[in-house]
């Protein structure tokens, strides 16, 4: 896919369970297992229901990606190893990272005052990196939910941190928005949540 792309419709790739970004014929997104540089926008199911058996490589997502739809990468599969947002991404709709086990993203939004940020983080939706598979390959000790999150929606979490059934990981929220955060199940699965006020910026 050529890094000229700036936009990934709706439906695009969904259920294209035959895709394959390894292929003999096609080295991968980009060249190392990216999405092209140049996007902005990932559609509601762009990437949906591509393969459970991990035909879908990706290793990061572009820094000029501002908007990412519902589903857009659901069910993609176990080579999806994402471990960072875009910062100028403000809203993570429902299911949109749920069924990739091993995504490892630990830092969820901003600190009030970083430079370079327009749109930081603010809602995080339901089941949207819910994950069914506690036995994943992921080596998440704690996750980090800075001040610019304001919501985060039903089991938006819901067995993230797990890497097996007895190994749990803790939540550190840096936020003064308790009461839209964490209240409806949304880190079931992990082992603690943890209010931290001493390094959230402007505080």
């Amino acid at each position: 896919m050529p890094d000229s792309v700036t936009r990934i419709g709706e439906f695009a790739f969904n259920d294209c369970y035959t895709l394959e970004h390894a292929s003999e014929h096609y080295a991968k997104f980009g060249t190392d297992g990216n999405l092209p540089a140049k996007l902005t926008v990932v559609g509601s199911r762009g990437f949906g229901m591509t393969s459970t058996e991990g035909r879908l490589h990706l290793k990061t997502l572009p820094a000029s990606l501002k908007e990412c739809g519902e589903r857009a990468f659901y069910n993609c599969g176990p080579n999806v190893y994402i471990n960072e947002l875009p910062v100028n991404i403000p809203t993570i709709p429902v299911f949109s990272f749920s069924g990739c086990p091993n995504i490892s993203v630990t830092n969820f939004g901003s600190k009030q005052g970083d430079a370079g940020i327009s749109t930081p983080l603010n809602f995080i939706g339901q089941l949207s990196f819910s994950q069914y598979d506690t036995g994943a390959n992921r080596s998440i000790n704690n996750i980090y939910v800075w001040d610019s999150v304001k919501t985060i929606d039903q089991n938006a979490f819901q067995g993230y941190g797990a890497r097996t059934s007895d190994e749990k990981s803790a939540v550190v929220l840096y936020t003064n928005h308790s009461e839209d955060i964490g209240w409806d199940a949304a880190f079931i699965g992990v082992a603690s949540i943890e209010y931290n006020y001493s390094d959230m910026g402007g505080q």
